[in-house]
């Protein structure tokens, strides 16, 4: 009699093991699947605008018929600072 209880817990035990394990994977497919999902639709958008991105025509710089610009400064055609400089004193 104690054997056959025994015998009858050990299944009920692996019945629920079983249905834990199964659960667990079906949640894990359900997952992957929505992130893979996702991820697609993430990478479909960044396609559609790096596209409409690379549409866009690209505008001439304006040039002043003073002087020239660098680094975004406006630098006098002989080179010269608009600043004067201090002397240093001896």
């Amino acid at each position: 009699m104690a054997a056959l209880i025994f015998l009858v817990l050990g299944l009920i035990r692996m019945a629920v093991l079983l249905v834990v394990c199964l659960t667990q994977s079906w949640l894990l497919w359900k997952f992957i699947r929505f992130q893979l999902r996702r991820w697609r639709e993430f990478r479909h958008e960044q396609a559609v605008r790096k596209k409409a991105t690379t549409k866009q025509p690209l505008r001439q710089l304006k040039r002043d018929s003073l002087g020239h610009h660098e680094n975004g400064v406006l630098k006098a055609e002989n080179g010269l600072s608009p600043r004067t400089k201090k002397l240093k004193s001896p």
